[in-house]
């Protein structure tokens, strides 16, 4: 997983992904409502959840669904964009 959110981070301007372990931060994996590892989620910069999956994305999925600059075509996964500024996996 790391692989492919680091490949969307080289590949997309204002994407960034972190690495939570819920282990150590069990209070934000409950706030977020993570019940399965890995869990990946997609927060806009202003702290809204835009989408989550607990599958491994591959980039093409992600690259979809990463929010675009207005008159390029996005994607969808699971219904909410599978991209923004922060995308967080957790293990």
């Amino acid at each position: 997983m790391e692989q492919v959110l680091a490949e969307v981070a080289a590949r997309t301007d204002g994407f960034r992904w972190v690495r939570v372990d819920t282990g150590e931060h069990l209070d934000l994996a409950r706030r977020l409502k993570v019940i399965r590892v890995p869990t990946v989620l997609v927060i806009s910069p202003a702290g809204e959840l835009l989408a989550r999956t607990s599958d491994i994305p591959s980039v093409d999925e992600v690259l979809a669904a990463v929010p675009q600059p207005p008159g390029d075509a996005g994607g969808h996964l699971e219904g909410a964009a599978l991209g923004g500024a922060t995308c967080a996996g957790s293990s």
